[in-house]
């Protein structure tokens, strides 16, 4: 199993101190979707490249269609965390080279460089862009409408919408493709985050525990399983040799952005306030209900960011004196070949 797995065994995820603890053998990461009929209709030829590029194109959309009540842009901004994780979030680790604020090279959250990000995604989610009332849109009623043919553009996880539009809300595949996630002047210094899944922790007090581990090695972790999942659609497989004889559903063939992508994506070391979890307590609002300030409430972009950075970074001081937390800080980190520890 160790040889078979070998790609998706990394120190500092799922292997500690030489003994493996789960093995992902899908994974996940989000990108834009896009109406292809919507903007062959206004004339956009290709997806947007950069976070200036969506917007203009929002626009457009919105401007010449919504008398028909078709719009430019939508996201599922009724909780700000599952929207802006999916969506502004990791763009902002591709552009800035940081996780969720956090520079692991210098050990310290800086939200000051999200300014440019959120003036944009204040545009975005303004009436002469966006799909009205997003700020109280769930991600399945957003869904709907897309496959309705009503939203010219949204951000999700890559491993869910082929699923989603071959069986839940039906769209036809030639309809509808898939792009990176733009980022403010398309500027690139960092990795985005993927996240493996499909994986299996046994309780060691199970009296069946070895049962158990059988059921999952003869079943769960077969090449002909794993095969048969991802050709499914029920995921994205991130093993090469799967990869190399599955014969997936046509949107994972056509659509490549759909994969993982080894230049774009890898596994993202956790930021503190995501290592610690309630270790480490920040004051007032946490960066998604900061962000949605911002975007929604008219807050000063540039204090706002200060005043954020401010907090974040004394709760993290405060969790490494007291304990309940402690110092992440790589010397050596580059966001463009990231690291686990």
């Amino acid at each position: 199993m160790k040889e078979f797995f070998a790609d998706e065994i990394i120190p500092g995820y799922n292997e500690f101190d030489g003994k493996i603890y789960f093995i992902p053998t899908t994974g996940t990461t989000c990108r834009l979707f896009y109406n292809k009929e919507i903007f062959d209709r206004v004339g956009i030829t290709e997806p947007p490249a950069t976070l200036e590029e969506m917007v203009e194109d929002a626009k457009l959309i919105t401007s010449q269609l919504k008398g028909e009540g078709i719009y430019g842009f939508a996201e599922n901004m009724k909780s700000a965390p599952s929207a802006l994780q999916r969506s502004m979030c990791i763009g902002l680790q591709a552009e800035t080279g940081m996780s969720y604020g956090y520079d692991f090279k210098n050990g310290r959250y800086d939200f000051t460089n999200w300014a440019d990000t959120l003036k944009l995604w204040t545009e975005l989610l303004s009436e002469d862009c966006a799909f009205p009332g997003c700020e109280s849109l769930d991600v399945d009623p957003l869904r709907t409408q897309f496959a309705a043919g009503k939203i010219g553009m949204y951000m999700s996880y890559s491993h869910a919408e082929p699923g989603v539009y071959a069986n839940q809300f039906p769209m036809d595949s030639s309809k509808w493709g898939v792009a990176p996630i733009p980022t403010v002047g398309g500027k690139v210094t960092g990795k985005q985050y993927y996240d493996g899944s499909c994986e299996y922790i046994f309780n060691a007090d199970s009296p069946n525990l070895e049962t158990a581990f059988k059921v999952y090695k003869d079943l769960f972790a077969t090449e002909e399983y794993l095969i048969g999942y991802y050709e499914g659609g029920y995921g994205v497989s991130i093993i090469p040799s799967i990869l190399e004889k599955a014969s997936p559903s046509d949107d994972f063939k056509n659509k490549e952005w759909l994969q993982i992508n080894r230049e774009r994506d890898a596994m993202l070391p956790k930021a503190p306030h995501d290592a610690f979890g309630a270790g480490m307590i920040v004051e007032g609002e946490d960066l998604y209900k900061t962000a949605e300030s911002i975007y929604y409430g008219g807050a000063d972009v540039e204090s706002t960011l200060q005043d954020l950075t401010d907090r974040y970074n004394k709760a993290y001081e405060e969790a490494i004196a007291n304990g309940t937390g402690y110092e992440i800080k790589m010397d050596n980190y580059d966001p463009m070949n990231p690291t686990l520890k």
